[in-house]
């Protein structure tokens, strides 16, 4: 007997060493091992950047609607489409005066050196080889060109057989004059000797007053040549001078039409790339991908003002935000930058992850529970991070879904989790009246 008594005893010995070994390393794990401390909120799913809306800048008549209610869209898709005659008119208006003002350009300046063909611009050719509009264009041109040089060459003509003439005057002239030259050399030798046989008698004083009147009417005639001469030159002078101005006043008109279109080309070129974005515009795009929501158009041939919101798309990528209610008791533990844990209520929580996040804005004033309770809160906005989102996988969020966020708040013993109640009562208790 005494063995098996002996043999009890020391199994309870054992059984109390093992128990009281487990109780203090319980008590030590709860009093020293750190566990996560937060406040458990809950809320809704929205998408960052939240809905886009989309806008007609200059509005317009709706020529399609390609999309309705919960449409799916890819960023880039035709979700609309505006009448695009009056844009399409106005460009095709503003691209025939920039096309007029670069073939005239084109013409003056080819006038201004002299050129014997006009040299085009090279900015026609980016409006296509067989665009008609180009080719009436410089058809007009060369007929201006072609009307504008015979008109300048006939009037230099005009004035080159003017100026001709007068040099063949005044070489005649010339010649004349140094007839009478000669002949008057003759006639001054033939009065001296009249004069000096007169005086001796042996020739009647009339015989040389008439060769005295024949000099004289030959130096008349010389002067008169000498004038004549000087009026000729003076007339050449004058046609060679009309010729410059002439051709002066057709370069400075050149001139002054050329300033002009420079000045009126950067306006047209400004006028059609604002008319081309309007004609782009014809085609409204999804600004990015996701669901159509909150269509407001709905008919064909409607009017739609400039910058009408015409409906607003949902993205279907990017983090996700939470939009939560911090209970007023709760938000002194919730600030901007506190890591959270995110649980969507919505999934099998068996197989769905926890999706790590970050409180990214905590609102600065409490807000009126919109059911009209008592329950005010702050709002609190968590984003999560991309790496959480991978953890997700095939599952797939939704704007408005519910969600349950851990924000974690610290860290504290299980000891602690314990006592917290209890120490909280006291306080109170001691307090009391």
């Amino acid at each position: 007997m005494e063995p098996v008594l002996l043999e009890e005893s020391e199994v309870r010995r054992s059984a109390v060493r093992v128990v009281v070994i487990a109780f203090i390393g319980f008590f030590v794990w709860a009093t020293v091992a750190p566990l996560d401390s937060g406040v458990v909120i809950t809320g809704n799913v929205t998408v960052s950047g939240n809905r886009k809306a989309v806008q007609h800048p200059t509005g317009g008549v709706v020529q399609d609607l390609l999309v309705r209610e919960g449409s799916q869209v890819k960023q880039g898709d035709v979700v609309l489409k505006v009448n695009p005659l009056d844009s399409e008119a106005n460009l095709t208006g503003a691209e025939l005066q920039y096309i007029n003002l670069l073939a005239t350009e084109s013409r003056l300046l080819s006038e201004r050196t002299g050129a014997a063909a006009i040299r085009w611009k090279p900015e026609l050719e980016a409006f296509g080889a067989n665009d008609t509009r180009v080719a009436e264009a410089k058809l007009v041109q060369l007929q201006l060109f072609s009307s504008r040089r015979q008109e300048l060459d006939s009037q230099q003509r005009i004035l080159r057989e003017q100026l001709s003439g007068q040099q063949a005057q005044a070489d005649s002239l010339v010649k004349v004059a140094q007839e009478k030259k000669n002949q008057l050399e003759l006639v001054e030798r033939e009065a001296r000797n009249t004069v000096q046989l007169a005086k001796e008698g042996y020739v009647p004083e009339s015989r040389a007053n008439e060769v005295l009147r024949s000099q004289s009417s030959l130096q008349s005639d010389m002067a008169n040549l000498i004038a004549e001469a000087s009026r000729t030159r003076a007339s050449m002078s004058s046609t060679s001078l009309q010729m410059a101005q002439q051709r002066t006043t057709f370069l400075k008109d050149i001139d002054n039409q050329l300033s002009e279109l420079q000045k009126n080309r950067e306006a047209y070129m400004t006028r059609m790339e604002s008319l081309k974005f309007a004609r782009n515009l014809t085609e409204v795009k999804a600004p990015v991908s996701g669901t159509v929501v909150g269509l407001k158009v709905n008919t064909v041939g409607g009017v739609i003002t400039a910058s009408q919101v015409l409906m607003e798309i949902l993205p279907e990528e990017g983090n996700l935000i939470i939009e939560a209610q911090v209970p007023p008791t709760s938000i002194d533990k919730v600030h901007v930058g506190l890591e959270a844990d995110v649980r969507f209520s919505a999934f099998n929580q068996r197989n769905t992850p926890v999706v790590p996040g970050v409180i990214k804005l905590v609102g600065a004033d409490k807000q009126k529970d919109p059911s009209g309770g008592a329950n005010d809160f702050y709002l609190a906005q968590i984003e999560t991070t991309k790496e959480g989102l991978q953890l997700l996988g095939h599952h797939k969020i939704q704007p408005g879904m519910p969600a349950e966020v851990i924000v974690k708040t610290g860290e504290r013993s299980f000891l602690t989790y314990l006592l917290k109640p209890l120490t909280d009562r006291f306080a109170r208790s001691f307090k009391e009246d």
